[in-house]
């Protein structure tokens, strides 16, 4: 499970795509309020953030 924490939207919808193509469970966020909202709630094994 991983979390993106990214505000330039094209960039994290890239990642997130990338990432769900390998066979990963991905999430976004697009600021560090919504980010510690979703990690309180989501549990990701990995926090990836700018």
């Amino acid at each position: 499970k991983i979390l993106i924490v990214e505000d330039d939207y094209a960039l994290a919808d890239n990642l997130q795509a990338l990432l769900k193509l390998k066979g990963f469970d991905v999430q976004f966020a697009p600021d560090g309020e919504a980010g510690v909202e979703a990690a309180r709630s989501y549990l990701p094994d990995l926090i990836l953030l700018d």
